[in-house]
């Protein structure tokens, strides 16, 4: 099954955002580790010129983390399984997926899929 332009470009989409996910997912909970379960997002540094560094002040909420965390987590799960139903749709299925992105024409107010 021959791939278009779009589907190319949807299913590269959709492997960007799982890595971003999964990036985003890590970064967070491994930061959050070496400040002692303190969150920085949000929170307050000062920069100490004696010792040239970064001081945090004041943290975040800890629920902030956890919902960036929960979010990202959510994201790469979705993604995961859009990449994969692109993979079984194009080599075993071997049917054609409507594909989301869609040029409507002008003056229309939404985008039906097409009829098979």
């Amino acid at each position: 099954m021959a791939f278009s332009l779009l589907l190319c470009l949807e299913f590269s989409v959709y492997a960007a955002a799982f890595i971003c996910g999964i990036v985003s997912a890590a970064l967070v909970t491994v930061t959050q580790g070496a400040f002692n379960s303190g969150c920085i997002l949000y929170g307050e540094t000062k920069y100490n010129s004696t010792a040239r560094s970064l001081d945090v002040e004041h943290f975040g909420s800890v629920t902030l983390c956890s919902f960036v965390s929960a979010v990202s987590v959510g994201i790469v799960i979705y993604c995961f399984c859009t990449v994969f139903y692109f993979i079984y749709a194009s080599c075993i299925e071997e049917a054609n997926r409507w594909v989301w992105v869609r040029r409507c024409p002008l003056g229309s107010v939404r985008c039906a899929p097409p009829q098979l």
